[in-house]
């Protein structure tokens, strides 16, 4: 057995290895659900985020797999690290580098190993995303290449944990603004039938970051004012990108002020995704998609969106607290979506990352009259046009990586996000819509007849979560792998719905 070679950055790698914070980190549905989708792209047992430490490699998530961790000098990831490209073992057991690793002659059994090198945005190779069989194999080109595709989201977000835990921004964020005083700090009123709900206005990012202001002329963080006419009044989260306040404007109304971290801002690909947001929420007018109500720079440049105020929750939160929705409500909150998507795509835009926490339950005096309240679109960051040119083909693909969610993603944009279009939000709906009745993802799929899957999806929904057969052909019909017979649009959903006479049996 070849004891793998140390990188010769390793002091460096270590430390950034250490920097992005997840070491021995509780599990986290991002990199659970990366692992699965890739398991399924090669059809393969076990798959893994392997981070490669001084002495270990160390499983951030594994599926197909019971131990947390393995030595180093056994890991096939830790010759992986070594270079920037995948590393790919056909048959274990012909490769003298591992012919003799216990690995190999024992539990797991690995014979066949493909590894991406996870690479931080500094170079540094921390570890790597990785499949494996018990058997030798012979991967597909595209199975490679989805791998790649899912190894560059995992090295995005890990690289800006990194970023965010340097000495400069923790600095920054040690410097909190000034608050307004007197403003509630729940993020709004509890609808009724929730009251255990604690809720947040829609702007908010999803973690407990620490938020920093920007930084900017002294005035703006002395007075408590953004742009010298936003009023802060609350802090309500940050995550790796961006920064939400809650803040009173020039007339007196409640808002919620997004802006890029300073961290960020430095970054060309997150200017570009954040002021895309800008652009496609100016273009959208629907109740079901966030209002915009003002754009701008701070003084030294850097931008911001003023977005309306919005209090209840989001879908993400709301599945958490109740698990699956009933039937009646899943199909009003599904119905709203699609229209907000509806006016998302007849702007020319497609969202591209429709998931639980991109929908905002919001409650405010044009409740649903069946009282669900208004379902929003939120987190315009990753979407494109429609059809774009050639030329700008290049631009809103650069960053393929950060292109959507992989649990929600629809199969042609994981394996080429330039081919998403309409279809591929009708998927994401979809996806979400079978998780609201049923607390669960759909199955994975066991072959490539789009028929015999369908078919699965349908008796799932009705034999084992009681639905009708109507509405689990609906919900079916948005989860086609060939999207020329895929459901074509969010409208074709609604008239779908709209076509029930019932919701359950």
């Amino acid at each position: 057995m070849e004891r793998p070679p140390i990188p010769p950055d390793e002091e460096r790698r270590l430390a950034s290895l250490r920097a992005t914070g997840v070491l021995d980190s509780s599990p986290e549905d991002t990199f659970d659900a990366i692992v699965e989708l890739a398991r399924h792209v090669t059809q393969t047992p076990i798959a893994l985020v392997s981070l490669v430490d001084a002495h270990r490699q160390w499983f951030k998530a594994k599926v197909g797999i019971a131990v947390p961790e393995t030595p180093r000098e056994l890991a096939f990831c830790a010759h992986a690290i070594n270079d920037h490209r995948p590393l790919v073992i056909a048959d274990a057991l012909a490769d003298l580098r591992f012919a003799d690793n216990p690995l190999v002659l024992g539990d797991p059994n690995i014979r066949f190993y493909a590894g991406i090198p996870l690479v931080l945005d500094d170079g540094s190779a921390i570890g790597t995303l990785c499949v494996l069989d018990h058997v030798p194999r012979a991967p597909e080109a595209h199975q490679i290449g989805a791998l790649t595709l899912l190894a560059r989201q995992i090295s995005t977000e890990l690289s800006l944990r990194r970023r965010m835990s340097s000495a400069a921004l923790s600095e920054l964020e040690a410097r909190q603004p000034p608050s307004g005083g007197g403003s509630d700090t729940d993020g709004g009123a509890t609808p009724a039938g929730h009251a255990t709900h604690t809720m947040r206005p829609a702007a908010a990012l999803r973690d407990t970051t620490p938020v920093a202001m920007p930084s900017g002329p002294r005035d703006e963080l002395t007075r408590g004012l953004l742009a010298g006419r936003y009023r802060i009044e609350q802090s309500l989260g940050g995550g790796g990108m961006g920064v939400v306040v809650g803040a009173v404007g020039p007339d007196g109304e409640r808002v919620a002020v997004k802006f890029l971290r300073d961290a960020a801002a430095t970054d060309p690909q997150m200017v570009d995704r954040f002021a895309r947001e800008a652009e496609v929420l100016m273009r959208v007018h629907s109740p079901h998609v966030t209002r915009v109500l003002d754009v701008g720079n701070f003084a030294n440049g850097k931008p911001f969106i003023v977005m309306e105020w919005l209090s209840g929750e989001d879908l993400a939160d709301r599945l958490i607290y109740d698990g699956k929705i009933a039937p009646d409500e899943s199909v009003a909150i599904v119905r709203q979506v699609c229209l907000g998507a509806e006016a998302v795509h007849a702007a020319g835009v497609i969202h591209r990352d429709i998931k639980p926490s991109n929908i905002f339950l919001a409650q405010d005096a044009s409740l649903d009259a069946r009282g669900f309240g208004i379902a929003k679109l939120l987190d315009f960051g990753v979407s494109g046009l429609i059809a774009p040119k050639r030329s700008e083909q290049s631009r809103l693909t650069v960053a393929r990586s950060t292109l959507g969610t992989p649990a929600y993603m629809a199969p042609e944009q994981v394996f080429d996000p330039r081919l998403a279009d309409a279809r591929s939000d009708v998927w994401a709906i979809t996806v979400v819509f079978y998780q609201m009745l049923t607390a669960e993802l759909p199955p994975e799929r066991d072959s490539d007849d789009d028929d015999a899957y369908e078919q699965r999806v349908q008796a799932q929904l009705v034999d084992v979560h009681g639905l009708s057969p109507g509405l689990a052909a609906v919900v079916s019909g948005g989860l086609r792998w060939d999207r020329k017979r895929r459901t074509p649009s969010p409208r074709a959903i609604i008239e779908g719905l709209d076509a029930l006479t019932t919701l359950k049996s």
